[in-house]
């Protein structure tokens, strides 16, 4: 009895503990509305974290952690097998929180990340839920997904459909889901929905395929060949089946339509899978092409240049890659020498950039060392640095400590000088044996801008 009053007077004086206290009970009394009691329950907590109706960045974690023990609750009766007060709990959370998202700054991930939950915990309930059940989370799915918001503000709209996707086929609810994927294909008719409906397209054919539709999934091939994944799939096929020519005339339509597009990354896939072929077919001249262009394409890829260089002897492979370093070379400088005289121009071409993989996979550490001395970007050379340092030490040394001076010359602000001291300790560990006279600049620099207080700070972590 005594219990009762202290619960009943604290709850009085404690909003928080009288909905945690509610809530926690709500199930065990038949007279309780529990969805509503939730509801309510939620609406009292997100109102709490709002200001102006808007959740902030800091009240996104409140509301998160206050999110987690209405899950929690959930989990727990999901485990004691009450799966129908679960699927209320969840199904309050999963609306009101999609509500939350289109007024809140969550760029942290909170209110995202406890979305996501709620939707694993409703597949977890749609798995092993009774039938019945199952028939009400399927028709839940159908009516929310035609709510535009659980697609535009993330995945939430297609990890949703993966549940719905699982209870058609447990349910043969086929028509409906068909019924709700052409729906959803008529309706996106906008200038950014491809994705959507390219997306929808593709699960359709993939749903035919489960259900053995032989028929409708090749109708739906040719409608939807332009789709990627779908082009991508008949590829597959016909490589499976060794048929390279259709399968080099589905790529090479698909390039062309890409380009078209304007996709260039859609171009890449399918040069890729052009190189692909030519390994099967042991096509030496298509590798050799395709490999070198995907080697340097964006950036450096090791393993394009390893496939490159292996389809010459070591005698063919001295001359092919120093054409390729002299061509390169040219090239930079011929660009550079065109964009001269525009606002960005920088008065040394970009040499040690491109080249400088081809030099460290070759070896050619001589010739690194000469472009490396060329660059008068301090951050630049240290990229280099665990490369040389066995070969030139003495050669850095002489690049390092000018440089040291001259930033520290240079730096004007703490994080300037934090900056400056970061990179000597970077060559400190790499080339130990020259601390002394690394120290030493530290110790000039220190002498010379004494009224420098926190240049000095700085300095001292490396004199001390």
């Amino acid at each position: 009895k005594e219990y009762k009053e202290f619960a009943k007077k604290y709850a009085s004086q404690n909003k928080d503990f009288k909905t945690a206290l509610e809530l926690a009970f709500a199930d065990k009394d038949d007279t309780i509305d529990f969805g509503k009691k939730y509801t309510e329950a939620l609406k009292r907590i997100i109102h709490k974290h709002s200001d102006n109706g808007f959740v902030s960045y800091r009240g996104s974690f409140a509301l998160s952690n206050d999110i987690s023990n209405l899950l929690a609750n959930a989990e727990d009766l999901l485990q004691k097998g009450n799966f129908r007060d679960a699927f209320v709990i969840v199904t309050a959370v999963l609306k009101e929180m999609m509500d939350v998202i289109t007024y809140c700054d969550d760029s942290n991930g909170n209110i995202g990340g406890k979305v996501l939950g709620t939707i694993v915990l409703l597949g977890n309930i749609a798995a092993s839920a009774p039938v019945s059940l199952k028939e009400e989370v399927f028709s839940f799915l159908l009516t929310e997904l035609n709510n535009t918001v659980y697609y535009k503000y993330g995945d939430f709209g297609y990890e949703m459909f993966e549940i719905l996707e699982r209870l058609a086929t447990d349910l043969s609810k086929s028509e409906e889901f068909l019924n709700y994927i052409d729906t959803q294909v008529l309706q996106l008719t906008g200038k950014y929905d491809d994705y959507r409906k390219n997306f929808f397209n593709t699960r359709k054919i993939e749903f035919f395929k489960a259900t053995g539709n032989h028929a409708e999934v090749e109708k739906l091939i040719q409608q939807n060949i332009e789709i990627v994944e779908v082009r991508q799939g008949e590829v597959n096929k016909f490589i499976d089946k060794k048929d390279f020519v259709k399968a080099k005339t589905l790529i090479k339509d698909g390039i062309a339509i890409a380009k078209e597009k304007g996709h260039p990354g859609t171009v890449a896939q399918w040069e890729k899978e052009l190189l692909r072929i030519a390994v099967l077919e042991n096509d030496i001249e298509l590798i050799r092409h395709y490999a070198r262009y995907f080697a340097f394409h964006r950036g450096f890829i090791k393993q394009y240049y390893n496939q490159w260089e292996a389809t010459f002897s070591a005698d063919e492979w001295i001359g092919t890659i120093e054409n390729h370093i002299d061509e390169t070379i040219k090239r930079i400088i011929k660009d550079h020498e065109r964009n001269k005289g525009k606002l960005w121009y920088n008065p040394n071409p970009p040499i040690l950039s491109e080249i400088a993989p081809v030099y460290i996979e070759e070896g050619f550490w001589d010739r690194l060392l000469e472009l490396v001395k060329k660059e008068t970007d301090l951050d630049v050379i240290l990229q280099y640095n665990s490369f040389l340092s066995k070969y030139y030490p003495a050669e850095l040394l002489a690049i390092y400590l000018p440089a040291f001076e001259l930033s520290g010359d240079k730096a004007s602000a703490r994080n300037q000088y934090a900056n400056l001291v970061r990179k000597m300790k970077k060559v400190i560990k790499e080339m130990p044996q020259f601390k002394v006279q690394i120290v030493a600049v530290a110790a000039r620099l220190k002498s010379k801008y004494k009224h420098r207080p926190a240049m000095i700070d700085e300095l001292n972590t490396i004199l001390r």
